[in-house]
């Protein structure tokens, strides 16, 4: 049998367990993935550490994944924690805890670094050549600027979808005043990057922009079955944010395509990647169905 491997995300919003098997001509076949909407980023105190039931599920969450991934022949585990577990000030404690396991390689990665494996899975997967690979967890936004197909630079900002919702855009409607501060704020943290602007290409991947993709095919009535390469123009996301910033949570749930997952997170998420786009003056960006969990 060829030899597999898993790797497991612990991500802001989501952990997830991917097994790969080794195909003969060198790529990577995944054979199977589960993910586990944790909220990590939700759980964090007011201390800054998080909660002891956060620790405690999330390496419960973790033996099971280990036991899956054994049954399904994977004996190396690489464990790759990112912006919920960074912000975190008992983050050694959870690490410590998961690395009990003997299966599991367990690394803390930056912000750029996680920026670097995603560029790392779309340079391998996509015919890109100049650009800019953009990220956004629950958490944070890492954005890659792509040239000759090599990574320039990566840098990470504090633009998660969890993150913004909760500080900008509580409740059921979001408030006038709440989407104001957040284009601001979008605004000034991309107002420190001038080489984003109209540098070429842009590939977005991570579960946010996977959920505009849903949305766009099954409003186009899309036939294939997968959105890797698919192209999102900057105007359908800017016309799914001023539709859905209006909606009450309900009525966004009836969105098809939409996962119930991102309801709740989808207008921060539409607002941020039309005001990169614009600002990057791109009509549009492509989607990658892998990221960083190919790129380990």
């Amino acid at each position: 049998m060829p030899p597999r491997h898993a790797v497991v995300d612990i991500g802001s919003g989501t952990t997830t367990l991917a097994v790969f098997e080794a195909g003969p001509a060198g790529y990577l076949d995944r054979l199977y993935q589960q993910g586990e909407p944790l909220q990590l980023m939700r759980k964090i105190g007011p201390d800054g550490a998080l909660t002891p039931s956060a620790v405690k599920l999330t390496v419960s969450t973790l033996k099971g994944f280990a036991k899956k991934a054994r049954e399904l022949g994977a004996e190396a585990i690489d464990v790759v924690a990112t912006s919920a577990v960074r912000d975190a000030t008992n983050r050694d404690e959870l690490l410590s805890k998961i690395a009990v396991d003997p299966a599991f390689r367990v690394r803390l990665v930056s912000g750029e670094e996680e920026g670097k494996l995603a560029a790392h899975t779309v340079l391998c997967t996509l015919p890109m050549r100049d650009g800019l690979v953009i990220d956004m967890g629950g958490g944070s936004l890492q954005i890659v600027q792509v040239a000759r197909r090599r990574v320039v630079r990566s840098v990470s900002l504090p633009l998660g979808a969890i993150r913004l919702t909760d500080r900008f855009l509580p409740g059921d409607i979001p408030s006038a005043d709440g989407l104001i501060r957040l284009r601001r704020y979008v605004i000034d943290a991309l107002r420190d990057l001038p080489w984003i602007h109209g540098t070429g290409q842009v590939v977005a991947a991570g579960g946010s922009a996977r959920a505009l993709g849903k949305v766009d095919r099954k409003a186009r009535g899309w036939k294939v079955g997968h959105g890797h390469g698919y192209l999102v123009d900057t105007e359908v996301i800017v016309d799914l944010y001023e539709h859905m910033s209006r909606q009450e949570a309900k009525h966004r749930a009836a969105t098809a395509g939409l996962p119930s997952l991102r309801v709740e997170s989808i207008v921060a998420v539409t607002l941020v990647f039309a005001t990169l786009l614009r600002a990057a003056r791109a009509t549009g960006m492509h989607l990658s169905t892998y990221g960083i969990r190919e790129g380990v």
